[in-house]
């Protein structure tokens, strides 16, 4: 041992920083796994969870033959003031409410003693629910979510100071639906294809309200798995949240019943918090957003990944929301957790949170708008060009008269004037630039919009709401609505009519096809030739001969009137801005604009909803909210119809 002493001559500094420089290397290459290998345990602890969640809904579902509702609530009027008002001086307005999904889930949870602590007579706020609602649950924790601890519990405060209660944070939402902001039919100037519905009845000697959508549960409001028009594979059940910024911020919340507490809902297509992690900067609507932009600020809530509106009133829009690199969890109905990528194509994630959807299998993690996992699409419109001594004007078999449109070129998309600021957050938003286009044949285009006569000559019925003994009879027009135009009917039925039309004997006869226009054809017969921007009308005349709807945050508008009610545009086509909304062709898609090709675009070659249109080009904010309302192809509205364009 001695003489290994005697040889040893110890570390020279050269070879001592060799071996630091080497460990920090090892070191460095080691924290990223190190990072995955966590994420990946927190991501399976979420899902681990999630599944929990899916087993115990199969088994209330079992024992009640029902899912249980997203919330109990008293009264619509049981409303009381926070502490705070908003950015417009409004106070945030909170509801009453009882026992939500999850607290009723608790007894098949093996939390049975939790669930007997609440006192289910009284308001989850009252002092009496003080300490169950405040108990952590490891169960409704996605461990990833740094603002899910106790020092953050969620803290309502009335202004009156009669409630000042704690909430302890949760990380799971149950699916309330895509619906819109409105509820169906909407407003002639708004329809709302896919809103809501409500519902007010007594139960023993109380008045309730109910409110639902398209999801699993909503307010007062359950389900049955029977219910369920595209089965338990097709269809998100509970959404993964995440925890308010803020105690005042009441996300993420798991004894609550609010939208972003413990619900999502809104979240699709026709709202402005579509997807996942939704981040633009006003898309939850939920209560304290007021103080998460105080602490925060717009940019702060955007890099955090937690936007909302600053002026939100009340808890009436909220999306899926995670701390996971990518994406969120989502329970299926069938029991499987899944990850939904951030850049899911924005019609699938809207699909599949709808019960009505059909035949749309669940995306794997990430689905690009090329994906095959749509349905099949439709064939390619055929295209004739005229004859060259075609008229400029026909009426056909039926008495619908059609204006030959030339061929030309226009630029689609362009905002009214007023709404383009250039401002990236109030200016045209970067998935729906105006583009180029060019129509390279001319066609034919019905200078009306299909009445209820011609439809029900074509069809054998007349289907409309406004019709006498129609959904509408308590509004029903007096006088005869023949010459109205048809409405409440699916762009399946719309399409299936221009196929009857042209199978006519007199239509064959005189070799003309029928079809719905596609998206760039009923713009180009807006616009007329024009290269300006619209001006819409700001205030409501009863007298505007355009029979323009004005815009959707007035309480007025025109009623649908007989077709050809308001003067024609400069190519002599009635109706453009006004009366009924419009199918069009086309399936719509989030960011085609960005890409649809210059000559006659279709659309996107798959999808799951169509395009509507009417009136013009007008933005909101962010979002792209120009007069389309995006809608399933089996839907039906009292407030959207159609015209035929028609080759030959």
């Amino acid at each position: 041992m001695a003489g290994r002493r005697d040889g040893w001559r110890g570390w020279t500094l050269l070879e001592v920083c060799t071996v630091l420089i080497l460990l920090a290397a090892l070191a460095s290459l080691a924290v990223p796994g190190l990072q995955l290998l966590r994420e990946s345990s927190r991501r399976s602890q979420c899902q681990s969870h999630m599944a929990g969640i899916g087993l115990a809904l199969q088994n209330y579902h079992q024992a009640h033959g029902l899912l249980p509702p997203a919330v109990l609530r008293a009264g619509s009027s049981e409303r009381f003031d926070l502490s705070t008002v908003n950015s417009r001086g409004v106070a945030h307005r909170q509801q009453s409410s009882g026992a939500n999904w999850a607290v009723m889930l608790l007894p098949f949870r093996g939390a049975q003693a939790l669930a007997d602590s609440f006192d289910w007579s009284a308001a989850v706020m009252d002092p009496a629910n003080a300490a169950p609602r405040s108990v952590e649950l490891a169960m409704m924790k996605c461990p990833c979510d740094p603002h899910n601890n106790a020092a953050n519990a969620y803290r309502m405060t009335s202004a009156d100071g009669a409630i000042d209660a704690l909430f302890a944070r949760g990380n799971y939402g149950l699916n309330c639906g895509t619906s819109g902001l409105d509820h169906s039919p909407g407003k002639p100037w708004r329809p709302a294809p896919g809103g809501g519905a409500v519902k007010t009845l007594w139960v023993g000697n109380r008045l309730v309200e109910q409110q639902w959508g398209n999801g699993v549960g909503g307010v007062n409001k359950s389900y049955s798995v029977q219910d369920f028009k595209n089965g338990l594979s097709n269809l998100v059940g509970v959404d993964e949240l995440r925890a308010g910024v803020v105690p005042a911020d009441a996300r993420g919340v798991w004894a609550l019943g609010d939208a972003g507490s413990s619900m999502t809902w809104r979240h699709g297509l026709l709202g402005d918090a579509g997807g996942p992690n939704c981040p633009r900067h006003r898309a939850d609507d939920t209560i304290g957003c007021n103080q998460a932009h105080e602490a925060l600020g717009v940019e702060g809530l955007v890099a955090e990944g937690m936007t909302c509106c600053s002026y939100s009133e009340a808890a009436i829009q909220a999306t899926a929301r995670s701390a996971h690199p990518g994406g969120v969890n989502a329970l299926i109905m069938d029991g499987s957790v899944r990850f939904i990528a951030n850049d899911i194509d924005l019609s699938i994630w809207h699909a599949i949170h709808s019960n009505e959807t059909r035949e749309l299998p669940i995306p794997e993690a990430r689905v690009s708008p090329e994906s095959a996992l749509r349905p099949s699409p439709p064939a390619p419109i055929p295209k004739h060009e005229p004859q060259a001594d075609a008229p400029p004007t026909i009426t056909n078999s039926i008495g619908m008269r059609l204006v030959l449109l030339p061929a030309g070129d226009f630029l689609m998309g362009l905002a009214d004037a007023g709404e383009d600021t250039g401002d990236p957050v109030t200016g045209v938003p970067p998935e729906s630039p105006p583009h180029k286009v060019r129509l390279t044949r001319s066609f034919y285009f019905s200078a009306f919009e299909v009445t209820q006569a011609q439809y029900a000559y074509v069809m054998g019925k007349n289907p409309s709401w406004h019709a006498k003994g129609g959904g509408g009879e308590g509004q029903v027009y007096e006088q005869n609505t023949s010459n109205y135009p048809i409405e409440n009917v699916a762009w399946t039925d719309a399409a299936a009519f221009c196929r009857g039309l042209s199978e006519l004997p007199e239509e064959k006869a005189a070799g003309r096809r029928y079809r719905l226009p596609t998206e760039a054809e009923w713009e180009y017969a807006c616009r007329a030739g024009s290269t300006v921007p619209f001006h819409a009308p700001r205030t409501y005349d009863p007298d505007d001969p355009d029979g323009f709807n004005v815009f959707f945050y007035s309480d007025q508008g025109f009623a649908l009137a007989a077709v050809g009610s308001y003067r024609p545009n400069a190519w002599g086509i009635y109706d453009m801005r006004g009366n009924a909304w419009e199918w069009c062709h086309d399936w719509y898609g989030w960011d085609y604009y960005a890409h649809s090709p210059r000559d006659d675009p279709q659309g996107p070659e798959q999808g799951v909803v169509r395009v509507v249109r009417s009136g013009d080009w007008r933005f909101t904010g962010h979002a792209c909210k120009h007069a389309k309302v995006e809608s399933e192809p089996w839907v039906k509205n009292a407030y959207i119809g159609f015209r035929a364009a028609c080759d030959r």
